[in-house]
């Protein structure tokens, strides 16, 4: 999958692999096969993990599993990090240009190309 193609379906579905908001931690670690760091709260009051270009936040709620409570992509890392955009293809399978437009993302979305036909 090319990197348009997967923000376009992020955008227009809401599900990073098959994952939203209110998804566990265990299926964020079934879905996911890339690196990351945790940073956890004081007094686990919440949980973030990064993969260098998603990132989500956790509550602890409802006990005793960690919740998805946000999701976010952090596409400004690209144009810095030439090594993630690789690691992101090879791990998760999604292709990334260096640069990436709106314009783009417009054009590939599964909701505009529905509308065409």
């Amino acid at each position: 999958m090319t990197g348009v193609e997967f923000l376009a379906t992020v955008i227009t579905t809401g599900e990073l692999h098959g994952l939203r908001i209110g998804s566990t931690l265990d299926e964020v670690d079934r879905a996911f096969r890339h690196p990351f760091v945790d940073v956890v709260g004081e007094e686990g009051a919440w949980l973030r993990r990064d993969y260098g270009l998603v990132e989500f936040a956790f509550n602890p709620e409802p006990e005793p599993e960690w919740v998805m409570a946000t999701a976010s992509i952090q596409l400004h890392r690209l144009a810095s990090d030439d090594d993630l955009a690789q690691a992101w293809a090879r791990n998760m399978g999604v292709e990334f240009r260096r640069y990436t437009s709106w314009e783009d993302c417009a054009t590939s979305s599964p909701v505009r190309k529905a509308s065409r036909s």
